[in-house]
């Protein structure tokens, strides 16, 4: 199974250390009392361990502890350049994206699994593919689909929206010509400004054929 490396693997800024994330399960979606703020994952919960990953690049291969076991189902992957979408098409892809920080922050919110959302094509690079109008923070490890078959997982977003603290920092030129603070009125502006922006966001993913590492799960003989 594949995911974002940053969801699994911690580092520091020069990766001298690197901790793995033990005692992990995955389940298809995840349930939480409202009152009490519990969790529960829903259906068969399955145990992993981080098998390989590639902290730079930003992947990991999670792998079943127990191997008499599969998963419910396995989306093929993309082997060849022709199976990557061509810049400016109108064709779609289809993103699997999960609202985590979502569910863990609104306790009205009970449930929690991977959506589909349907994304135009963003910019086409050699190792990486984006979408536009991305998807919710907690979505990397996520596929990109296209054409049924996974191109890219999802590692990153790119948006203009700015924070009210960078606002608060910034100047204006006063009527007199002087530089001043931005008005409370001036800042809320700004943000709606920067919010209605950030909806020509960028998500980023890391196309998989291309990349050494995960090709080799696919001929090691290991579930990837």
């Amino acid at each position: 199974m594949l995911t974002a490396c940053h969801n699994v693997v911690h580092g520091t800024e020069d990766k001298n250390v690197v901790t793995e994330v033990t005692d992990l399960k995955v389940a298809s979606s995840m349930d939480k009392a409202a009152e009490t703020m519990k969790f529960s994952a829903v259906g068969q919960v399955r145990e992993v361990e981080v098998y390989k990953y590639n902290i730079d690049v930003d992947w990991a291969c999670l792998k079943l502890k127990d191997h008499s076991t599969k998963f419910d189902f396995a989306i093929p992957l993309a082997t060849h350049d022709n199976d990557i979408p061509k810049a400016a098409t109108l064709e779609k892809m289809y993103i699997y994206h999960c609202p985590v920080q979502l569910f863990l922050d609104d306790a009205e919110m009970v449930r929690c699994h991977a959506m589909v959302k349907e994304a135009s094509v963003g910019i086409v690079a050699a190792k990486t593919i984006n979408f536009q109008n991305g998807g919710f923070p907690g979505s990397c490890g996520g596929p990109y689909m296209f054409r049924n078959k996974a191109i890219a997982l999802h590692v990153d977003a790119i948006s203009t929206t700015k924070e009210t603290k960078d606002l608060k920092d910034e100047r204006t030129e006063s009527r007199s010509g002087k530089r001043r603070r931005l008005t409370d009125d001036e800042i809320t502006r700004k943000m709606v400004d920067s919010c209605v922006s950030s909806h020509t966001s960028l998500s980023t993913g890391i196309i998989l054929h291309v990349r050494s590492g995960i090709r080799s799960l696919l001929t090691d003989g290991q579930e990837s």
